[in-house]
């Protein structure tokens, strides 16, 4: 084996029933080849996710949202991060029964391709799998 992959879980502290809730699988842009600041984006991310619940939106009531570390070009040769994104949804499903109340695979840039790649690739893996609706999000 290599370097062990990580994967950052969110969710909020009184979420109950973790295997029907959504997973939220988000993948990170960068080119391939960087890495943002995932702590930043983090903070950021779930700070609107729970203004948007105090405003009567379910969004983090009961999901887990994963933060995939993919491995980074030039290093890494495709498809490298394709696969460590693949891996990643495939424990977290199988392996810590997330995801009962539905898949969603999010990406911004790179992210996004790789976020289409994954579904793609994972169609066949995941019976519960499904896509809520693909969207390439601007700021």
């Amino acid at each position: 084996g290599g370097d062990p992959m990580r994967v950052t879980l969110l969710k909020k502290q009184n979420s109950q029933n973790e295997a029907k809730a959504p997973l939220i699988l988000y993948i990170h842009g960068g080119g391939f080849t960087v890495r943002g600041g995932k702590n930043t984006f983090a903070a950021r991310m779930l700070t609107t996710l729970l203004k948007m619940d105090s405003e009567n939106s379910p969004v983090m009531e009961s999901a887990t949202w994963a933060i995939v570390e993919y491995r980074l070009a030039p290093e890494h040769i495709y498809p490298a991060a394709t696969e460590d994104c693949v891996l990643a949804l495939n424990h977290l499903v199988h392996k810590m029964g997330l995801g009962g109340g539905g898949i969603h695979i999010a990406g911004i840039s790179a992210g996004g391709t790789l976020a289409m790649e994954t579904t793609l690739k994972s169609m066949a893996m995941v019976d519960t799998f499904y896509v809520d609706a693909p969207v390439v999000p601007f700021p």
